[in-house]
């Protein structure tokens, strides 16, 4: 683990294809083993969307040391608000601000994107990831279980889902659906 500030100027940039090994690299060590063939299509894919991105900090010799995800979420019960997807420093690297480099580029894409606030899970067994965050001012609001299924394979939505609006829905404004 290193110490102190990093000496030499890190640079924070879009991360590119030409960064995908060692995107996967660094997912391995945020405990999501992942290969270079699994992450191409989920970083071209978000590198089409404005309101979804991936940085990288690299060193001055161009290695890659960290990586953060940001993106717009919108959801009915929460304003707009910005969430960090992912966030991780190579482990030869922590204790060196990068993490808090990445944070304040997440916090400053947040308001350039129009957000009031910026959100973040981490999994309740990264102690020391909830210090940093808190060290930054972030403050724990809610402690959830999350759940998966896959749906590869599922005939048919179960449920009383309705696919196209009733007759005489109207948006709330009156206007006719």
């Amino acid at each position: 683990m290193g110490t102190g500030r990093a000496k030499e100027p890190i640079a924070i940039r879009r991360a590119t294809l030409d960064d995908i090994d060692r995107l996967a690299e660094l997912c391995s060590q945020l405990g999501y083993p992942l290969s270079a063939p699994d992450l191409l299509p989920r970083l071209v894919e978000i590198g089409h969307n404005e309101a979804n991105d991936v940085y990288v900090a690299v060193e001055p010799a161009g290695r890659v040391i960290g990586w953060l995800q940001v993106y717009v979420r919108q959801l009915l019960m929460v304003e707009r608000h910005a969430e960090m997807g992912g966030l991780v420093v190579d482990r030869d690297y922590r204790g060196r601000g990068i993490g808090r480099l990445l944070v304040d580029w997440a916090e400053s894409w947040a308001r350039d994107h129009g957000c009031r606030s910026l959100y973040l899970r981490s999994n309740v067994q990264r102690e020391e990831a909830h210090r940093f965050y808190e060290r930054l001012g972030y403050q724990l609001v809610k402690v959830q279980h999350a759940y998966w299924k896959s749906v590869v394979g599922q005939e048919g939505a179960t449920g009383n889902w309705v696919s196209e609006p009733e007759a005489g829905a109207t948006r709330g404004t009156g206007e006719q659906l």
